[in-house]
This record gives structure tokens, C-alpha cells and sequence, in this order.
């Protein structure tokens, strides 16, 4: 499975046949999603919920068609960061 850090992994591996629309990532089992989004939300990061529909402890994030894979990492690398320097473990 790619691991896009050690926090998380994409729900859906092949490139191909993810959505333009919507990211839908997993998260560590030790992070608390609903908490991290209302932390990301009270600073000013929107349009990511928590989502466990699945069974999975996810988040999924609304994107811009054509948004850029750039783009994207530089969120994750907010998300990691946030990881790192706030605490959210369950």
C-alpha cells in the first residue's frame, strides 16, 4: 500500500481511478478525525470531514477538478504537521 506519511494512506491506491472531486484518505487509528477537523476548521482549513461510512477511520477532503497532485501534497504536509505538533490521539 503507498503511504503518503506515516499518519496516512490513500483509501483508493491506483492513481487512475481516484476521484477528481473528492480525496478520501485513511487515518492512523490513534487520531481522533472529528477532533482534527474541528481543529483544522477553528483555523481556517474547510470542506474536510471525517467519514466512516466504510468502517475505516477516514477523512474526506472536497477538491477543485483539476486541482494539482502539488496541491495536494502540500495539504497533507499540513495535515502531518499537524500530527506531529498537536496532539489527537484517541
Amino acid at each position: 500500500m503507498l503511504k503518503i506519511s506515516e499518519y496516512t494512506s490513500p483509501y483508493v491506491n491506483k492513481e487512475e481511478y481516484r476521484s477528481i472531486s473528492t480525496a478520501t484518505i485513511d487515518i492512523d487509528k490513534k487520531i481522533n478525525v472529528d477532533d482534527l477537523v474541528k481543529f483544522l476548521r477553528k483555523n481556517g482549513i474547510y470542506d474536510i470531514n471525517s467519514y466512516r461510512k466504510l468502517n475505516r477511520n477516514q477523512i474526506r477532503i472536497g477538491l477543485f477538478p483539476f486541482i494539482s497532485k502539488e496541491d495536494i501534497l502540500k495539504l497533507l504536509e499540513v495535515l502531518n504537521y499537524v500530527f506531529e505538533k498537536v496532539v489527537y490521539y484517541a
